[in-house]
């Protein structure tokens, strides 16, 4: 007989690699917050009434599937330089973050040239 997961615990994820399946400093529905600085949300506000929808979108997926490598799968999130990632919005839209202990924080949203002008720069 299979084991029940204990209250805030994911079935079926060992405790050593995910904890509780929620981040430290997660709120109580798990999620991780996000942090949209100013020059991020001044680009993202440059780009059409469409392609910001498609993008509130991906963030809200983000904030409650990262973390969780199964659900998350879909979101085109990869590991960038350093503590960089990113996820993709579209075939030509990439948001640049960190993930911190906090909060995954945004920094800077462009097409794959731009994102590699601004990891080159770093």
């Amino acid at each position: 007989m299979r084991k029940r997961a204990s209250p805030g615990q994911r079935p079926g994820v060992a405790p050593g690699w995910y904890g509780s399946g929620r981040w430290p400093s997660a709120g109580p529905d798990g999620l991780k917050p996000l942090d949209l600085r100013g020059a991020f949300r001044a680009r993202i506000r440059a780009y059409p009434k469409a392609t910001r929808g498609k993008i509130g979108l991906a963030l809200r997926h983000l904030e409650k599937d990262f973390g969780l490598p199964h659900r998350h799968r879909g979101l085109g999130i990869r590991k960038l330089t350093g503590s960089f990632l990113e996820i993709r919005v579209g075939l030509d839209i990439r948001l640049v973050f960190q993930n911190r202990a906090d909060c995954l924080l945004f920094v800077m949203a462009g097409d794959h040239d731009e994102v590699q002008k601004f990891l080159r720069g770093l």
